[in-house]
């Protein structure tokens, strides 16, 4: 797995990538008391969290990959282009060099060889650069439950719990990623996806004073870890605004290893009995009892 940010993707091997900038995905979250209507086209998530910041990670759609994969191919020979521009400008101003040098000019620099692009070295930008989508703490759409309720109208697919990432002004992260297992689910169109309750056990610990614990797991190997998800069922509080409108529980998946994309700490999700279970450092689909492979 790399463990790297996306700004040491970007400036990798400079120069080499002619890489279009990320476009993100086209996300409304609702603010308190926000009018909601249905939007056939969109898909709407529903998730009741304890303030931090949720990063869900949208996986790419078979045709998004083919226009991903043109993309590259396209900025790589771009690059090669420049290279083959750069190694020529390079071929003179060597011989300046060497001129300067043998008439005993100082201080005049050796300019540095192009280094050639290839399929190993080429930077070029993740395509889950354009699929993150962050539910903000900030931006609540009910208090009058237990937890506070989220609203956020997104694109349809499949979406992934990938973290508790905190993205400073400066480009720079803090938070944890569920890189090392989480649970993916569909948000098909039209409909509101309720996610159930994010929960973050270790810092609730902290919080209450208490030990914490959960469907028979405590803190440690293979118990819980700093997140879990909480389905939703018939007892979990939905705003009454909402009650009306289209809305099916999230019917979850496990989701293999993923990269560290914003260069935080790591950790994985906790075990969701019959959905997402660990045997070591495996993934395991607790529905067919196999591994799931890296994503």
């Amino acid at each position: 797995m790399r463990a790297i940010p996306f700004i040491l993707s970007a400036i990798a091997l400079a120069g080499l990538s002619t890489a279009a900038a990320a476009k993100p995905l086209e996300t409304v979250q609702f603010k308190s008391n926000a009018a909601v209507g249905i939007d056939p086209a969109k898909a709407y998530i529903m998730v009741r969290s304890p303030g931090m910041d949720l990063e869900l990670l949208r996986v790419a759609t078979a045709s998004e990959r083919a226009d991903y994969d043109r993309d590259k191919a396209e900025a790589f020979v771009s690059a090669k282009a420049k290279f083959e521009r750069d190694t020529a400008k390079y071929a003179d101003a060597l011989k300046d060099y060497e001129i300067a040098v043998s008439n005993g000019v100082v201080n005049y620099y050796k300019p540095e060889k192009p280094i050639e692009p290839t399929e190993a070295n080429f930077a070029f930008r993740a395509i889950e650069s354009d699929n993150f989508v962050t539910i903000w703490a900030g931006r609540v759409f009910d208090k009058g439950g237990p937890r506070t309720v989220h609203l956020i109208a997104v694109p349809p697919g499949t979406y992934r719990i990938y973290g508790q990432i905190l993205q400073a002004p400066n480009g720079s992260s803090s938070g944890t990623c569920m890189c090392m297992g989480s649970v993916q689910f569909d948000a098909p169109a039209g409909t509101i996806t309720d996610m159930g309750t994010i929960h973050y056990p270790l810092a609730e610990a902290r919080a209450d004073k208490v030990e914490a614990s959960w469907n028979g797991l405590t803190p440690g190997k293979g118990g819980l870890t700093s997140m879990r998800v909480e389905p939703p069922d018939s007892s979990t509080y939905v705003p009454a605004q909402l009650a009306s409108l289209p809305r099916v529980a999230a019917t979850y998946r496990a989701a293999g290893k993923v990269d560290n994309f914003f260069g935080v700490m790591i950790d994985r999700l906790t075990a969701l009995p019959g959905v997402l279970v660990y045997r070591r450092d495996e993934i395991i689909d607790a529905r067919t009892g196999t591994a799931v492979a890296s994503n």
